[in-house]
């Protein structure tokens, strides 16, 4: 039995095994977080497109800013869950056209709650960062966003990161409340929010590499 334990050759086909196993979980991980996002962007009338880069604009980001490469790869993969707590808004207000009332704003306020409340506590640290992101990306770095009126690095860096990443996206793509404003207005639009709505030096991360951000959109336009 010790004799067969110490074959290098059955170990090595053991340890491939195995990392063919953990492979195939990372990749059965990633699908079902695609479905969940899309399922949630649908209620929302967004695109699949959308959720594609959302996860490229995050990643630019965090590798920008020097988060090491295991912590990039979960935001890839989490950042798509950022508004999977839309699932629990009624229709009515997810897809007014119009302004919401103040009644309908903090309804819709509550999907960064139900989306902590969904993906919270489960011991895994994909969707930790996935349940971070869902409660944090609609802070503002002067205190002034929701739920919690966070400012400044009391909010979490990955729900800083998503916040400037679907901004930006929101901006640059048609809405059902609003058009899709030009590449130089959405900017103009960011850099006004420096120090305001976004950290001041993730906004500058996000434009050190925005010939990435370009190519992305180039990538994965909507659908007309």
């Amino acid at each position: 039995h010790r004799a067969r334990l110490a074959d290098p050759s059955r170990l090595s086909v053991t340890l491939e095994l195995l990392a063919q196993s953990n492979s195939r979980l990372r990749q059965a991980q990633e699908e079902i977080i695609r479905r969940l996002s899309i399922a949630s962007e649908v209620r929302d009338e967004e695109t699949g497109a959308h959720i594609h880069r959302m996860s490229a604009y995050s990643t630019i980001l965090a590798d920008e800013v020097g988060l090491e490469p295991e912590r990039v790869e979960l935001v890839r993969v989490a950042s798509p869950l950022h508004d999977v707590g839309k699932i629990g808004v009624p229709d009515s207000i997810l897809r007014k056209p119009g302004k919401h009332t103040p009644e309908e704003f903090e309804l819709m306020k509550q999907h960064t709650i139900f989306g902590y409340r969904t993906l919270r506590d489960t011991g895994f640290p994909l969707l930790d960062i996935a349940a971070t992101i869902a409660w944090t990306h609609h802070e503002r770095w002067d205190g002034s966003g929701y739920p919690r009126g966070l400012s400044g690095e009391q909010i979490p860096i990955e729900g800083r990161i998503v916040a400037i990443a679907d901004v930006y996206d929101a901006l640059t793509t048609k809405r059902v409340y609003k058009p899709a404003f030009s590449v130089e207005k959405s900017c103009e639009i960011l850099r006004e929010g420096k120090g305001r709505h976004f950290d001041p030096v993730l906004l500058d991360c996000f434009f050190r590499r925005f010939d990435e951000v370009r190519h992305v959109q180039a990538l994965f336009p909507d659908a007309d």
